[in-house]
């Protein structure tokens, strides 16, 4: 398979066999490989060793699997009491293991295995070398797959799979697509259909048993007795030897990284691919935020710039103007220099001479800017004539809004607070201040 497939597969292997790993691939619900670990191309060892896209089954004789009859609550508390009732029929405590629920409604099935079997597991796939991002219950995976390929031919209708490795045994019962029971037993010629009886006390009228794993053959030989005492149909699934590891990759593709994965590789022994995952989102908001900021203090010092050429801009102008109102170079600036030129030029001044005089306190912005960048003041309304300033804005405390104050009186701007500052629900400081005469 060329690398950019094989980079969209979802990677099954199956660890129950002595020695070998069966996998399989499964792309857009269809099979793209089977074969073994000593069969794999470079490439897909590769991808194994990575494993970020490979799910394995915990071993047959270490998955536990509960039914937990939950109490008539609201879904929400039954979640949080799960562990509880877990806890309680659990051989061991519950804190030593890892778990999953799936939701049966009016029941609750648990998968769980042994944090220290897992960490055995684990260390076992590491020798092939294998570390697979996700491990599954294989009767969950199992089960599903099971009913893809053998699909029901109505709600009720009785199942059983087999998996019937040279070791052990997985047998799963359930009615139509509910999964109710698992039971694993040591391989042996006479063991499927007494652990059926065992499993189910009644074995149903057409039951379907389908065999799958290294013993298929002998399984199907001994159940096939049922066809005539019990209507039962017993079928074999195709490839059996790679089954559950279809299933593993199917479960991969289905459900990995959705609110219906049974991943129990979490915690401390979470595949750092799941952790990249989790990060990723955050990393992006960060990348993105960073951006903004960086487009936002752009556009700010492009408009500071161009505030301050106006600035200057306008005081040459009002500079050039009050020199002509007096007749000579007048060295004082701001208001005191307009008061200056209006006393050299006399009481008999033209109307629109006085009213651009009034209209020049202009000048007196920019250092109100500067003020208000000095001591973190926001303004949201000003207003500027030849009395003095008039503005409200918000501080982020009471001594900020008086050192403004106080240099924009330095400034030989006329202004004083209104008002005792009001603090918000922010935790700054509004406050408003008017003309006033020093």
């Amino acid at each position: 398979m060329k690398s950019r497939k094989l980079s969209a597969v979802s990677i099954g292997v199956d660890s129950t066999g002595a020695g070998v790993l069966r996998i399989a691939g499964m792309l857009h619900g269809t099979v793209a490989f089977e074969t073994t670990d000593r069969e794999a191309s470079d490439e897909l060892k590769r991808a194994l060793s990575d494993g970020s896209s490979c799910t394995a089954p915990v071993n047959l004789q270490e998955a536990l699997m509960l039914r937990l009859d939950t109490p008539p609550l609201p879904q929400e508390k039954v979640c949080r009491i799960l562990p509880s009732l877990l806890d309680v029929q659990l051989p061991f405590p519950a804190s030593e293991c890892s778990y999953v629920f799936m939701q049966e409604p009016p029941y609750c099935i648990a998968h769980a295995v042994r944090n220290y079997d897992l960490e055995n597991l684990l260390s076992s796939l590491a020798q092939f070398p294998c570390n697979p991002a996700r491990i599954v219950p294989p009767s969950a995976a199992a089960w599903a797959r099971a009913l893809e390929e053998f699909p029901q031919k109505n709600a009720d209708e009785p199942h059983a799979v087999f998996i019937a490795n040279r070791d052990y045994t997985l047998l799963l019962t359930g009615t139509g697509r509910n999964l109710s029971g698992q039971s694993v037993f040591k391989t042996s010629p006479g063991e499927p259909l007494r652990r059926l009886r065992l499993a189910l006390g009644t074995i149903p009228e057409g039951i379907i048993c389908i065999c799958a794993g290294d013993e298929c053959v002998p399984t199907t030989e001994s159940l096939a007795q049922l066809e005539k005492s019990h209507s039962a149909k017993i079928v074999s699934a195709q490839s059996p030897y790679f089954f559950l590891a279809r299933a593993l990759a199917a479960d991969g593709e289905l459900n990995d990284n959705k609110p219906s994965d049974s991943n129990l590789r979490s915690g401390p022994l979470r595949h750092p691919a799941k952790t990249r995952r989790d990060a990723a989102p955050a990393l992006r908001l960060c990348v993105i935020i960073a951006a903004c900021a960086a487009a936002i203090a752009t556009a700010s010092l492009f408009s500071l710039a161009k505030a301050n050429a106006n600035a200057e801009s306008s005081r040459e102008s009002i500079k050039r103007q009050i020199n002509k109102v007096a007749g000579y170079n007048v060295d004082l600036k701001g208001a005191k220099g307009v008061k200056t030129a209006l006393d050299a030029a006399g009481q008999n001044i033209d109307n629109a001479v006085m009213t651009f005089v009034n209209d020049s306190i202009a000048t007196a912005m920019p250092a109100i800017a500067t003020a208000c960048r000095r001591h973190s003041v926001t303004l949201q309304h000003v207003s500027l004539d030849s009395a003095g300033l008039t503005a409200s804005g918000t501080a982020p405390d009471e001594s900020s809004i008086e050192s403004f104050i106080r240099e924009i009186n330095e400034s030989d701007i006329k202004t004083a607070r209104t008002d005792p500052p009001a603090r918000n629900d922010g935790g700054s400081y509004d406050f408003s201040v008017h003309p006033a005469t020093k």
